[in-house]
């Protein structure tokens, strides 16, 4: 539950007790699409990032 005061509380267990335990699935979907497009665009930051930083020179 996050405890004290919600302050852990983690993203996945928020959208997990929206959605079941609230029965709010219109939030917990809205939640569940914003924490997608976050993942999507820092795993694309870190990919620009170490593709130019890792080289293979196999000679």
């Amino acid at each position: 539950r996050g405890y004290p005061a919600g302050r852990t509380d983690v993203i996945a267990t928020r959208i997990y007790e929206e959605a079941f335990v609230s029965l709010r699935l219109g939030r917990a979907a809205a939640m569940a699409l914003i924490l997608f497009l976050v993942l999507v665009v820092v795993s694309l930051l870190q990919q620009r990032y170490f593709s130019r930083r890792i080289t293979y020179d196999m000679s």
